[in-house]
Formats: structure tokens, C-alpha cells, sequence
């Protein structure tokens, strides 16, 4: 008897523990979402006779941007997944794109949407045959979530912010113009980097570290300042166009539509230009020209980087005027397709067995590129080579190759 009251009061504390614990579990959550959280600015666009528009929207957390907790997703009339909205130009439904997450869990956001036409059940039906949202007034929702599980489920929104939209029968392109008062930014460095790209340096003007920022490349005589123009990193072919609190972009290597490429030689710029909420350019800083040579590179080199298991990573130098590669096995048949980056993984079927492998380039129109030693034998072996320590200290010091290492 004296037991179960023992072990009834231990459950009763535990249960007490319990509710303490995730009644501070949620006012955490309510007091991490402090933050001024309210859709900023929509903005139509026409493509292709398809009316979108994106969305900008402040942050839910009060702190760091970059260190932002929360994952975000946007609805149009109910926050259901249903309601996902999805973007035109790669038909991404926003609910299943999470895979960019910062060292808090949350969304590496620079907290806008773009390219808006329709939601995830219509486009499910229609695709894209003329399916775009209809005339008349709609509410926009942006959702945040505290985890993936949370946002995919459409459970537990941390905070909500809305704004009503009317979709017009026409839409005019909102054009973006300067402020009253446009403020100068500081570039601190400029220079070409070990990727053959331009590296920028830069630090905001005063006032100005939570505005949106956009990145463009152009000439010295002629910077547009449109997305067609934004920078693209030459690593990772990533759009370096719209973010917030960045004072860096790396390896710009071409424009976001590929009409400037410093491989073609010349001299190019970066431009980096802040907006306020109302979409008004309120700074803007160019770079001083840096000069490229025209280059041209046909040999691919590719070899085997390394391994992890079966799992072998092939590497190559990009090659010029290609804008995707694809793996093919010694038979000729396609493994992979549409890598935009110098590197890919296989799994080979077995160890200590040799497989041949051929990488081919292709510009933008999917055309295929001559090029030179594009394929390479990849192997992993069962037992690395290691060098066994010896028995007696030697009398002298060994011989180390040049190249090599002392295991």
C-alpha cells in the first residue's frame, strides 16, 4: 500500500514536471516571436501572360535574422497545404523546399516569396495550362513554424501575418524608383578571386543592416538594375539577388540569365543596391572594374576526389559556356543529368573493381560540348594502403617522397 502511494506520487510530480516543462516550451515560443512580423510588400509581375507576384514579409523572430528559429511557409485563402502557393518558374511548392536551414533549424529566408501564380491543388489538377489565381480579392498568409514537421503538417504556427490582395484582370510591372535620398555604400574590397570570379566586400550604410538587399553584375558603362541581372555565383550557379544583412558575395562569375560572363573577357562590375518597405532604393554602391581575359577551357580533368564507402565523388574543372553536366557509365547509359556543380557522387556495385565513367557538358539550349579527358575509373578498395609503424626507432630519418605523407 505504501508502495503505490509512493509511485503515485512520483507520477503525479512527473505529470506536474511535465506541464510545467512545455508550459515554458511555449511561452518561449511566444516570447521568441516578438519580432515585428507582417507582410511588407506585394509586387505583380506578367511572364509568359501569367499574372504572379512575390512577397516580402519581416521577420518573426526578435533577434539575429541570420540565426532566425523559425521555418516559414505561404498559403493563399487558408492555411492548409492544399493552399501551398506554388512559384511559376520552377513550379516549387514552397512547403517541400526546406532543405536550406541555418544552425538553428530555422530557414536561411531572405524572407521573401517570388513568382506566386497559384496553389499547390490547382496546379496538382492543371499544371501549368493557364491556371493562375482568379480575378478578384484573396488573402495572402505567411505562416512560421517552430520545426520541418510542424510547417509540413500545417500544425502549431508560431505567428501569422495576412494581407488581402486583389488580383487584377490587367497588371502592370511595378517599376522600382530611387528615395528622396540615396546613400552611397561603402565598398571595402574588390577583387578577383581564386575561381576566377568577383569577390565584394562592403559595409551598410548607417541605419540600414535590415533592409532588403539585391546584387547585380554589369559593365562599367551599363548596370541594369532587373533580375534577369542579378549575380550568379560561378560555384554552385547560386542567384545572388535578394537577402537581407549580407556584406559579401562571392565568385559572381555572370549575370542571373548568363547575357554577362566575365569567362568572355572585359572588364565587369557589381552593384549592390538596399530598398525600404516600400520597395524605394534607399542606397546603392558599385565596385571599381576588374578585368578578366577572354577564357576558354575544353579538358574537364575529372578524377576521383575521394570516397565514403561505396560512395565515390568525382570532380572536375568546369568547362567554358556550359550550364549543366551529366554522369554516363562505360555502356553509355545516363546515370545523372542537370548537375550544375564541378562534382558528383556514384555508388560503385562492389570493391576493388574498376568502373568507367564519362562526364559530358552541355550549354544552355541542352546542346553537348566538345570536350577532352572527360572520364575517369573510379575503385574503392576494401582495406586503405597504410604504412605499418616500425618495430625499432630507425637510425636515420626516412625518405619522404615529394607529394607524399608519413602515415
Amino acid at each position: 500500500m505504501k508502495f503505490n502511494k509512493t509511485v503515485k506520487k512520483f507520477l503525479a510530480f512527473a505529470l506536474s514536471l511535465a506541464m510545467v516543462v512545455s508550459s515554458l516550451v511555449i511561452n518561449d515560443a511566444t516570447a521568441r516571436a516578438e519580432g515585428e512580423f507582417e507582410i511588407s510588400r506585394i509586387t505583380w509581375s506578367v511572364e509568359d501572360n501569367v499574372k504572379m507576384f512575390d512577397v516580402e514579409f519581416t521577420s518573426a523572430y526578435d533577434g539575429e535574422t541570420a540565426k532566425d528559429p523559425y521555418i516559414y511557409c505561404i498559403y493563399v485563402d487558408q492555411t492548409d497545404s492544399d493552399h501551398s502557393a506554388i512559384n511559376y518558374s520552377n513550379e516549387w511548392n514552397w512547403k517541400s523546399n526546406f532543405q536550406w536551414l541555418n544552425e538553428n533549424g530555422g530557414m536561411n529566408n531572405n524572407y521573401k516569396f517570388d513568382k506566386v501564380f497559384t496553389i499547390a491543388s490547382d496546379f496538382a489538377a492543371n499544371g501549368k495550362a493557364g491556371i493562375y489565381l482568379a480575378q478578384g480579392t484573396h488573402t495572402v498568409y505567411i505562416v512560421a513554424y517552430s520545426t520541418v514537421e510542424d510547417a509540413q503538417a500545417d500544425t502549431n504556427p508560431v505567428k501569422t501575418a495576412s494581407k488581402e490582395i486583389t488580383v487584377p484582370g490587367e497588371v502592370e510591372t511595378t517599376t522600382v524608383h530611387d528615395a528622396d535620398t540615396v546613400a552611397n555604400i561603402e565598398i571595402t574590397s574588390v577583387e578577383k578571386d581564386v575561381n576566377n570570379g568577383i569577390t565584394v566586400k562592403w559595409v551598410h550604410p548607417e541605419g540600414m543592416d535590415g533592409l532588403t538587399q539585391e546584387f547585380y553584375i554589369g559593365t562599367p558603362d551599363s548596370v541594369i538594375e532587373d533580375e534577369k541581372h542579378w549575380a550568379k555565383n560561378g560555384t554552385n550557379n547560386y542567384i545572388w539577388g535578394v537577402a537581407k544583412g549580407r556584406t559579401d558575395v562571392d565568385n559572381v562569375v555572370a549575370s542571373k540569365d548568363d547575357s554577362i560572363k566575365v569567362e568572355n573577357g572585359g572588364d565587369y562590375v557589381v552593384r549592390i543596391i538596399y530598398k525600404d518597405a516600400t520597395g524605394a532604393i534607399v542606397a546603392r554602391g558599385t565596385t571599381e572594374p576588374v578585368h578578366f581575359e577572354k577564357y576558354v577551357n575544353n579538358e574537364m580533368n575529372v578524377f576521383q576526389e575521394r570516397n565514403e564507402g561505396l560512395t565515390a565523388f568525382l570532380k572536375w574543372t568546369k568547362v567554358t559556356g556550359a550550364a549543366s553536366y551529366a554522369l554516363y557509365d562505360a555502356e553509355g547509359n545516363e546515370i545523372k543529368k542537370d548537375i550544375v556543380a564541378d562534382w558528383v557522387d556514384v555508388v560503385l556495385a562492389n570493391y576493388d573493381t574498376e568502373f568507367t565513367y564519362t562526364i559530358k557538358a552541355f550549354d544552355s539550349q541542352g546542346n553537348e560540348i566538345e570536350v577532352t579527358k572527360n572520364t575517369v575509373n573510379a575503385k574503392v578498395s576494401t582495406q586503405p594502403e597504410t604504412t605499418e609503424a616500425p618495430t625499432e626507432a630507425p637510425t636515420e630519418a626516412p625518405t619522404v617522397n615529394p607529394g607524399s605523407e608519413i602515415k
